[in-house]
This record gives C-alpha cells, sequence and structure tokens, in this order.
C-alpha cells in the first residue's frame, strides 16, 4: 500500500519514507511536501488496527505545568487533533476491510484513503485508490527547517542503500 501512495497520492513530494520515527514517534509513512510540510500516513490492515490507533501516545498530550493554568491541569491528558510535528494525518486502510462506520474511529482532523490493490496496476500507480475524507490542515504547523528536512532525505537515502544491500544478498543467495 505505501508503494501505492508514494508513486501515486503523494508523487509530487520532496520525500517518502516508510516506518520512520522522525516525528517523535513511529509512523508508516512520512511524507515531506515540496513546501516542507509534513504528512503522516498510518496504514491499516485490519478493523482493530484502525480502531485502537486512537489509544497511541501520539493521540495524547499530557499537559505540563505553565504559568497561568490551574494546579489540576498539571498531568491531564487531552486527545490531540493531529499528532505532534505533522502538517496533516492520513489513514490509508486497505479496500477488503472498508465500511462507513469506521470513519468514527478516525480523527476529526484524519483524511482517509482507501487502497484496493485488487485493481490492476494499483501498486505502481495511484489507480485504486479513493479519497474518502480530505485531511484538515494543522494551521498551527510551521514547515520544516533545513536541518529536519535533511534528516528526513537522510533516512530515506539510507532505506534506498538498505534497498541495494537486501537486493544484492537476494543475487547472490540466487546464484549459491
Amino acid at each position: 500500500m505505501s508503494a501505492a501512495l508514494a508513486r501515486g497520492v503523494f508523487n509530487d513530494a520532496l520525500c517518502v519514507v516508510d516506518r520512520c520515527g522522525w516525528p517523535s514517534y513511529e509512523c508508516d509513512l512520512l511524507v515531506l511536501t515540496r513546501k516542507l510540510r509534513v504528512i503522516d500516513v498510518e496504514v491499516k490492515i485490519s478493523r482493530a488496527d484502525l480502531k485502537a490507533d486512537r489509544a497511541k501516545s501520539k493521540w495524547i498530550e499530557v499537559l505540563r505545568w505553565k504559568p497561568g493554568l490551574p494546579d489540576d491541569v498539571h498531568g491531564r491528558r487531552v486527545p490531540r487533533v493531529w499528532p505532534r510535528n505533522v502538517w496533516k494525518h492520513y489513514y490509508a486502510i486497505a479496500a477488503p476491510i472498508w465500511t462507513d462506520g469506521l470513519l468514527q474511529h478516525c480523527g476529526e482532523a484524519s483524511g482517509v484513503l482507501l487502497v484496493d490493490l485488487a485493481q490492476r496496476g494499483a501498486t505502481k500507480y495511484a489507480r485504486g485508490v479513493e479519497v474518502i475524507r480530505p485531511a484538515k490542515p494543522n494551521t498551527k504547523d510551521t514547515p520544516c527547517g533545513a536541518d529536519d528536512a535533511v534528516a528526513i532525505a537522510r533516512l530515506a537515502s539510507l532505506r534506498m542503500w538498505d534497498a541495494y544491500d537486501e537486493l544484492e544478498k537476494l543475487k547472490r543467495e540466487k546464484t549459491t
């Protein structure tokens, strides 16, 4: 699913990194747009996984003490609308598991992308991806700085080199 999204939906992005921990939590697909905005995509292949997602720590903010806040607010856990350091958030959901009732388990600002890999060409192009609901942008988010953009691009390049290493390993195993 991530490949279909990277090549189709986010094909104009500067960088797309799978299984990334850059934003201070794990995300399945991190997209860095040309305007240096971060999009977090959570890939879901089961209903249970989708329903459990909102309990992850990235969706919870623990309020810290600040001047002017009442003492009883310190330590209170409140839900986040967007994860930290994210401009937009999407759920990419496998088409066979989707029902309209699952929308209630997605955050109010999160977009929903339905991915049907059974459609011919869906793993290579945007075919097979339907926008159920567009993501709402986090208007308080600011673009990444150059250091962050380089760090994300470095992760992508390391993944590329890891993929080359895996290919070489497979070639060696095939010839022996």
